[in-house]
């Protein structure tokens, strides 16, 4: 009974453990753009209000 309780454990760690490193792989593959959103550039937000023309 130990014997397959042990195994039953041992099996959720290995499949935790793949999944883990799986999903840092695929992560790397995406591009830096993907992985996190654009945002406000430093020194510029709020953004310059927009009279409505090109100036």
């Amino acid at each position: 009974m130990m014997l397959i309780l042990f195994l039953a454990v041992l099996l959720v760690a290995v499949l935790l453990a793949v999944a883990s490193i799986h999903a840092d792989l695929k992560a790397r593959e995406r591009t830096p753009t993907e992985r996190t959103p654009p945002g406000p550039q430093e020194g510029v937000w709020p953004p310059p209000p927009t009279t409505g023309r090109d100036e």
